[in-house]
């Protein structure tokens, strides 16, 4: 299966390259997004784009890694260790690429209603220093509306007391009630990046198609922390979601 992908990527165009997988839950099944890796000429793109119960996707960052064999059922435990064909330490998509593994991509942020909305956009340029910026920003906008009772008066003229203009005496309008909608607005994780080599490749022998894509159940560590572990995985801890990266 794994060969027969990897020969699929290999025939498409080089100059613009993409795969993708639908997200679902460690030994649940339950989809709850997409996943999709671009590579166009010098340009490379991220997104992940996820929709989960929030008890299972609580508010916080996430390891995302590529793993080195497709996934088996719903197992996550099944994909084996972080790709890395080139026997490199763990480390960041802004680490240089003999510091880092071909399935490092760093950290992810689910935000409180369990939604996960990422953009990574990296240029290659190996002549420029290595660069980044991150930008949080709402994915939906909206605005609260006015939710207004009617009048009780159904819009008639009040009517006027038959005692003259002294005794004459006017209903007290009250104000109108204001009701916020539920204006929750979910935000976009976009990083910009300028790098000096590619992060992943979609064609040849080391693509990732074909290979499993894992949400980790902690916020990667980036390889910083010095112990073999963080060297190895980023202390990135166990698998909450994955998918088998298929060509577009």
């Amino acid at each position: 299966m794994l060969a027969w992908v990897a020969l699929i990527a290999t025939l498409q165009p080089l100059h613009s390259l993409r795969a993708s997988c639908a997200m679902k839950l460690h030994n649940d099944g339950t989809e709850i997004g997409e996943v999709t890796f671009m590579s166009n000429g010098n340009s490379q793109e991220v997104t992940v784009h996820l929709q989960a119960d929030p008890s299972k996707v609580t508010q916080r960052y996430y390891g995302l890694h590529v793993h080195t064999y497709p996934v088996k059922g719903f197992d996550c435990t099944s994909t084996g260790d972080h790709y890395n064909p080139k026997g490199h330490d763990h480390g960041t998509p802004l680490s240089k690429a003999k510091h880092r593994h071909i399935g490092d991509f760093g950290n992810i942020r689910a935000g409180e209603r369990g939604e996960i909305n990422y953009r990574g956009t990296y240029n290659i340029n190996p002549k420029k220093p290595i660069t980044a910026s991150a930008l949080l920003e709402p994915a939906v906008m909206c605005e609260p509306y006015n939710d207004v009772e009617p009048d009780e008066n159904n819009g008639r003229k009040e009517k006027r007391n038959k005692k003259g203009k002294k005794g004459r005496k006017r209903k007290k309008k009250g104000k109108k009630p204001v009701i916020e909608s539920d204006c929750y607005q979910p935000k976009w994780l976009r990083v910009e990046a300028s790098v000096q080599a590619p992060l992943f490749t979609l064609h040849g022998s080391h693509s990732i198609v074909g290979r499993a894509v894992v949400i980790h159940a902690h916020e990667d560590d980036q390889g910083k922390s010095g112990t073999d572990k963080s060297r190895k995985t980023g202390n990135a801890g166990k698998s909450v979601a994955c998918c088998t990266l298929e060509p577009v």
